[in-house]
């Protein structure tokens, strides 16, 4: 199956290959300051993802990224992290940029 002539296979493997990417960028960035023991990579909606593999492993600490694309939106959450942190069922560390 094609999506605009672009192979199912060849997505698939473009979004693996970003969320490769993503956790060496985080991993990165933390440094040995924190152990990494699992990855999860999620597809769908993200706050319904997130929320659902909480609620399925009780015991994981979540620390997510929000952005803030102006000085009064920096004020605020965004809308997933937002919903995160109202349904989660563990801890939530947001950080910001």
């Amino acid at each position: 199956m094609s999506l605009a002539g672009i192979d199912r296979s060849e997505i698939e493997e473009n979004e693996k290959r970003y969320g490769r990417g993503a956790f060496d960028a985080a991993k990165e960035v933390l440094n040995g300051r924190v152990d990494l023991s699992e990855e999860a990579f999620l597809k769908g909606d993200p706050a319904s993802e997130i929320i659902e593999y909480m609620e399925a492993n009780p015991r994981t600490h979540l620390v997510m990224g929000r952005r803030g694309y102006s000085p009064l939106r920096s004020l605020t959450l965004g809308n997933v992290s937002e919903k995160v942190v109202r349904h989660a069922a563990g801890p939530v560390t947001v950080v910001g940029e």
